[in-house]
């Protein structure tokens, strides 16, 4: 089975999302839930370099602890940019991004279009830019009702995507989706991405067939 590396976004610690992940665990995927720098009681200050060094610190435990499994990277939020940046400088089996955004510096942009908040943002999080060299599926989840990032964000990063997987466009859920969702619809829609992972290739309608390591 697949093990999870799960970034989560800005708010809180990644304690916190335990009870979201469990049931994936429960079905037999492995997950780490990844922390940061400036998080959970850690030393150090949050920069976009530093939450990527810390991710990448945490895939190379995760593959060397579970050198056989393959490794899916799920971001959520802000953890959607440490997501796309490590998924572009390693293979991957899958990523699965929740509420992303195409760059931090947009999303600021969308909001204060008063302010020139190119001049003023030390971390863009660009996303968009770094999306032609992810070699994997990616997926992606996105509330309708999200008020943090609007859905355009995931709409979009999803038509750039080299090798889009599909995605999960629910009507009534805001920000971030798994969290957020008071039914089970991202959960099911998580899954089913997951499942699809068991089978030796996943075919990728822009770029021919991506291969994803064969399961035991």
């Amino acid at each position: 089975m697949p093990v999870i590396l799960y970034l989560h976004g800005n708010g809180g610690h990644a304690g916190q999302r335990e009870h979201a992940l469990r049931p994936f665990a429960s079905a037999g995927y492995g997950v780490v839930l990844a922390e940061y720098r400036g998080y959970g009681g850690n030393p150090g200050l949050p920069t976009e370099e530093g939450l990527i060094a810390d991710a990448r610190a945490q895939a190379n435990w995760a593959v060397t602890r579970w050198p056989d499994a393959p490794l899916v990277i799920w971001g959520e939020s802000v953890g959607t940019g440490v997501a796309v940046a490590l998924a572009s400088e390693r293979q991957v089996a899958a990523v699965l991004l929740d509420s992303p955004f195409t760059s931090v510096r947009q999303v600021a942009a969308d909001a204060f279009r008063w302010v020139p908040v190119g001049l003023l943002l030390r971390h863009p999080f660009d996303s968009l830019a770094r999306l032609p060299d992810v070699r994997a599926p990616i997926f992606v989840l996105h509330g309708e009702q999200d008020r943090v990032v609007p859905v355009e964000h995931g709409r979009r990063l999803l038509e750039a995507a080299p090798c889009p997987a599909g995605g999960a466009f629910l009507s009534d859920v805001d920000h971030p989706a798994l969290l957020a969702d008071r039914g089970t619809s991202a959960r099911a829609a998580a899954m089913a991405f997951l499942s699809r992972l068991h089978t030796k290739e996943m075919t990728c309608p822009r770029k021919g067939v991506v291969s994803v390591p064969p399961y035991p």
